[in-house]
């Protein structure tokens, strides 16, 4: 994503392999944004605790 996007960087205080900055109003489409929010939501979601995740649904 970083090679292809200039609005995408290594996150600032974050461990820059794993994180990244996405930039509004860039070179990323909104389609592509929105992906990466539902992708980011579904990995912490399913990291939850099953009785957290519970509260949730």
């Amino acid at each position: 994503l970083r090679a292809r996007y200039v609005g995408i960087t290594p996150a600032w205080h974050m461990n820059k392999r794993l994180w990244n900055d996405v930039y509004f109003n860039s070179d990323v489409p909104d389609s592509k944004i929105l992906e990466l929010v539902r992708e980011s939501y579904r990995l912490v979601f399913a990291s939850l605790p099953a009785k957290e995740r519970k509260c949730y649904t």
